[in-house]
């Protein structure tokens, strides 16, 4: 498994508690097959960038 750090350029509701995220960052660069997911985990800390 990969790590990396991603930048939330979008986000779009899909339904009431889905969203589709719109990211980037070199891991998002590496992922060239279709069907290939992220597993997302929110900073711990509250400073947002």
């Amino acid at each position: 498994m990969k790590k990396g750090l991603v930048t939330v350029q979008s986000q779009r509701p899909l339904t009431s508690n889905v969203f589709e995220l719109t990211v980037s960052g070199t891991i998002v660069q590496q992922m060239t097959a279709p069907g290939q997911f992220l597993h997302v985990r929110v900073s711990d800390s509250m400073i947002c960038y």
